[in-house]
Order: C-alpha cells, then structure tokens, then sequence
C-alpha cells in the first residue's frame, strides 16, 4: 500500500469513527467536578444534574468535590482532561470571568480550555451581617468601618471570590477598610458569621432566612438589580449607595476539543431533565435559591457567548477598584 494510499484511509477512518463514539457516549462513568464542598447550593444542583443524566444516558455521574485554591484546583483537572466528554465540571462566575483577568498568573484559561455545555442558574446573594453587630443598613455598615478602619472583619472565603472582592473595592475606590478574615468557603465563612467569629459574610439570599427568621443575622442588601419579594423591605446594593452587585452564576464545562455532538448531547439532557421536568427544576433549582433567566438553560454558544462579556465586565471592574491577586 503506497503511503499517500494510507493516509486517506486513515483520514476516512478517523471522519467515519467521530460520530459513532459520539453516539455510543457514554460508555463508561462520568465524573463531575466542583471546587465547591459539600452541602451548599451548587454541590445540590450538581448532584441533580448527576442524578438527572445517570437515569437519561443510563451511565454513572459521579460529583467529586475538589476543594481548594478558589476553585483552581477542580478547574484545572476539567481543563487539563482529555476531552472526549469523561470529566465534566461546575464552574462559577469567579472561576469563568473574574479570575482570569484577577489573577497575575492561572494555570488555565477557561475561554481558550473549557467548552461551555449550559448555564445552570443565577445565586443571588445578600451581605449579612451577625445580630450583635451594631449596624441595619450599609449606611452604618460603612460609617461603623470608617469609624474603626481595620477593625470590622469580614470572612471572604478565598482570591476572587465575590466577598474578596467587595472588601478590595471599598477599600481602593471607597478608602473603607474591613479586615479582611479568609476562609476555605463560603459556608464555612457563613458559620463564622453565625458564631459570631466575624461580623460579615456575603451568602446565599434564600438560604440565610431561617437564620435571619431566628434573630442569628441581618441582611442589610442584595445583589440583584430589583428587590426579591421574599425580602421585599431589603434594598438591592445599587440602592444603599454601591455601584457593585455580583450575582454568582453557575454552569457546566468541559475540556475544549470536546466532540460538539457530545457537548449538545449534554446540554440537551440537562434543560429537559432539569429546567423542562416541573419536580427537578422546583427541587434541584428554585428549592436552592437559583433563578432562572436569560442565559440558563439556552444553548451552548448562548452561554459560551454571555461568558465572554463577563470576562469583558470583570475586566473592567478589576481596573476600576485596582485588584489584582496573586
């Protein structure tokens, strides 16, 4: 056989091979990877999502939990895959937008390594604060920190986190200094604030009621644009005087080079089995504080198209309060 004779046989076998691994995806378990711990909102979803494609594609998805380093460590095992639709992750907003244009130095870039497969809902968040805190609005949040600069701690939890940053604008484009108290994660920042260890915590708007309804905390703001109507008394952020409101927003990803048949598959699994099935979407969505609009649930290019303009408004966000994360 003459070697110009081989090479097209090749090629043809490899044009003809593609599609049939596509179809018989998946073959083997799946695994699903988040930065995340235990417990909060997306680790929920993400089970979800799991159980949801285990019973459609009748395969395992197993949800591995790989915390650490803001998420760097789960993000870089999703971008550094092969990508044949095996490894799977979910990623934040921080991990997808803001980090790279924060960060001095990443291992990946998720623009150029992931594949956007779906966006899977918005979190919006509240500042709270302990009870004992002297303080029911951020108005007096804010004279009590310029009051005592330094003195006032705010449990952040980690580089490019949405509380990391909120702490890093006030100071560089407000001069109000909290002292900055780090933790592994948001919930662990969450149970400092219940125990009184620290007086703020950026958190989950729905999920810190019971503890709001039981006297442990306030919420003086939210970060979405209009006022929720289950705290139809407490102002948005952009209302009590601040020009930043974060809403951290979910999705899920693969490594790029991922065979677009296996990316649609899984996005289309995912909006039937989670956002079109009333029982999934109420339990693993809205039950977890997650709203659904624009971008969730739409095609992959939608939200590959949505992440690149927030890179695009972290970018300018990040000159703007001079952050910049080792």
């Amino acid at each position: 056989m003459s070697i110009c004779k081989a090479v097209v046989l090749f090629l043809f076998a490899s044009l003809v091979a593609a599609p049939v691994n596509s179809q018989t995806y998946p073959s083997k378990p799946v695994r699903l990877l988040i930065g995340n711990p235990p417990g909060g909102p997306s680790d929920f979803s993400l089970r979800g999502i799991a159980q949801v494609l285990g019973q459609s594609m009748n395969q395992s998805f197993v949800v591995e939990n790989r915390i650490g380093a803001g998420g760097l460590i789960a993000g870089d095992a999703c971008a550094k895959a092969t990508p044949d639709g095996y490894t799977l992750c979910m990623a934040d907003s921080f991990n997808i937008a803001l980090n790279p244009v924060a960060r001095k130095s990443m291992p990946y870039d998720p623009e150029r390594d992931y594949a956007a497969i779906i966006h899977t809902g918005f979190l919006p968040a509240s500042i709270w604060v302990n009870a004992a805190l002297p303080a029911n609005s951020m108005a007096e949040l804010l004279e009590l920190a310029k009051a005592k600069p330094d003195t006032v701690n705010w449990a952040t939890f980690g580089n490019a986190s949405s509380s990391d940053l909120y702490v890093a604008w006030l100071k560089n484009v407000r001069n109000i200094s909290f002292a900055n108290i780090p933790y592994k994660s948001a919930q662990d920042a969450w149970q400092a604030v219940l125990a009184g260890q620290s007086n703020i915590a950026v958190y989950a708007s729905r999920a810190g009621l019971p503890q709001m309804n039981a006297g442990k905390v306030k919420m003086l703001a939210i970060s979405t644009d209009v006022r929720m109507a289950y705290v139809p008394n407490v102002p948005t952020l952009r209302e009590s005087g601040i020009d930043v409101a974060l809403i951290t927003w979910f999705g899920i990803f693969t490594a790029a080079a991922t065979p677009r048949e296996i990316v649609q598959r899984l996005n289309a699994e995912i909006a039937k089995g989670m956002f079109e099935t009333p029982g999934n979407r109420d339990k693993f969505i809205a039950a977890q504080g997650l709203e659904v609009y624009g971008p969730v649930a739409a095609a992959p290019e939608v939200f590959a198209a949505f992440n690149r303009s927030q890179r695009e408004m972290y970018a300018n966000l990040v000159r703007i309060a001079k952050i910049a994360i080792e």
